[in-house]
This record gives structure tokens, C-alpha cells and sequence, in this order.
């Protein structure tokens, strides 16, 4: 994913297309089964997460009307770590 969404940004880059990938980290919505959060919880705790806590549903969302909109209109070919600190480059 990470290589076509940097082919679309230079391909189309001179038309005004802007092309970044969201890369979120561990998210638990509301609804998720008690299976599906302990399975979760074993392969990423919270006390491995710099925030100590897993992702909201909306944080994501929040995350993609912000690169989509008009203050990020500058940037395209990136990849936005929305893992609450987990991902720091390595």
C-alpha cells in the first residue's frame, strides 16, 4: 500500500491529487467483543503504548479529516502513525 500511495502522489501530484496512507495503531470501538479486546490487549498492552491506552474509532477519523482538509493541503506521499506513540520510526 505504502508503494502505490506514494506512485499516486507523484503520478497525479501535478494534477493537485494528494495521496497519504493512515496507519493506525491498535483501536477497540465500544461494540468490539471481550474476545476480540483480550486478543488485542495480548499482542499490544497498553503499557507498551506511550499513551497507555488503545485508539478510539473517532481519534482515526479525526486523524483522516485532518490530512484530507485544507491545512494539510501541502503534504502527500506520507504515512500517518496514529498509533498513540507505538510506531516512533523504528
Amino acid at each position: 500500500l505504502v508503494g502505490l500511495m506514494r506512485s499516486i502522489a507523484v503520478t497525479y501530484g501535478a494534477l493537485g491529487v494528494r495521496a497519504n496512507l493512515i496507519s493506525p495503531g491498535r483501536i477497540e470501538a465500544e461494540e468490539d467483543a471481550e474476545e476480540r479486546k483480550a486478543e488485542l490487549s495480548r499482542g499490544r498492552p497498553d503499557h507498551l503504548i506511550p499513551l497507555r491506552r488503545t485508539g478510539r474509532p473517532q481519534e482515526i477519523a479525526n486523524v483522516v479529516a485532518a490530512v484530507a482538509g485544507p491545512d494539510f493541503s501541502y503534504v502527500t506521499g506520507q504515512v500517518i502513525h496514529a498509533t498513540g506513540g507505538f510506531f516512533m520510526g523504528s
